[in-house]
């Protein structure tokens, strides 16, 4: 086991990680962060004027630690719930969330500031490649983790597919047919006199829909949420591998990727159900792709095929 970890130890990853935590250690972190925002005030002859205020920061951040430890240990089962009521106590504007090793982070929570981010000034803030690290293992070069001229390819094709005259209504009919689907399966549990687990199948509502439009196949996770193992393996596999990006979030970002180097905790679990899901959406796209593709068949996969050897054919 010594001889095991030790080897570990001395890969390129584990060894830039240390490296990394040592700089930060030895010169970043002694110097304190101190952001400050803008805020209207007035003075006592009623004149306004704008003044300068620190960045709420939690009662409980330490020095050199920050929150770590609050989001990792103190409030690791709750860490929506605290973050929600810290924006409350910072009166929900802007507040700073600081942890070992990392750049300090702002805490927003109004709709206003969500749209600025996301949709006003998208081009400002970028997800950047620590968001796009975090990620990647699960979506890869995908819209939704991509950043700049990546993003924008994402974008042109996806709205390529949205905007075809036959996408909305191919999308209302597996919709409806799949909400059908779902009212049977919710009869039989009924009849059965059987307790589930909504959250768990609207989840297979959403994998079966997801499957159908993406691929022209039905995955199947409502018929086996019907059956007496309602655990279908891609749905499974979905669960864990979201406790382990949410666990990535709530650490600095050298640990979790010394744990991924090391393949301990959910990292490790995280791992083997990414496996399984990757190898059951190329075992879906291959049968998709094995079928006969033309402008008749309205999942993204046929057109893209199709779009592709019609290109292939021009030229």
């Amino acid at each position: 086991m010594p001889t095991e970890l030790l080897h570990a130890l001395l890969l390129p990853s584990a060894l830039l990680a240390l490296v990394y935590v040592a700089w930060w250690v030895l010169f970043v972190l002694p110097v304190p962060y101190r952001l400050e925002q803008q805020e209207p005030s007035s003075t006592s002859d009623g004149q306004s004027h704008v003044r300068k205020v620190p960045l709420h920061q939690p009662a409980s951040t330490l020095w050199l630690l920050g929150n770590t430890l609050d989001a990792n240990t103190f409030q690791k089962d709750r860490y929506h719930d605290w973050l929600k009521e810290e924006s409350e106590r910072a009166r929900w504007r802007p507040w700073l969330l600081t942890m070992l090793g990392e750049k300090p982070a702002i805490v927003l929570s109004t709709p206003e500031a969500f749209a600025d981010v996301i949709q006003k000034q998208h081009d400002v803030f970028e997800k950047g490649p620590a968001k796009w690290e975090l990620v990647r293992d699960f979506l890869g070069d995908g819209i939704t983790a991509a950043d700049g001229e990546i993003w924008r390819l994402q974008r042109k094709r996806i709205s390529h597919l949205l905007l075809a005259p036959a996408a909305l209504p191919f999308m209302a009919e597996v919709v409806s047919r799949q909400t059908r689907k779902l009212c049977a399966v919710v009869d039989t549990l009924m009849n059965e006199q059987r307790s589930f687990s909504l959250k768990k199948l609207f989840s297979s509502l959403t994998s079966d829909i997801f499957g159908e439009i993406g691929f022209g196949i039905d995955l199947g996770g409502m018929t086996a949420f019907a059956s007496s193992d309602p655990n279908h393996p891609f749905l499974s596999s979905l669960v864990k591998v979201g406790k382990m990006l949410q666990a990535r979030t709530q650490q600095p970002y050298w640990l979790w990727k010394l744990k991924r180097t090391l393949g301990v905790g959910v990292e490790k679990t995280g791992r083997q159900s990414l496996n399984v899901m990757h190898g059951i959406v190329n075992d879906v796209i291959l049968k998709s792709m094995a079928r006969e593709h033309g402008p008749e068949r309205k999942d993204f996969l046929s057109q893209i095929v199709w779009m592709s050897r019609e290109v292939v054919n021009k030229y």
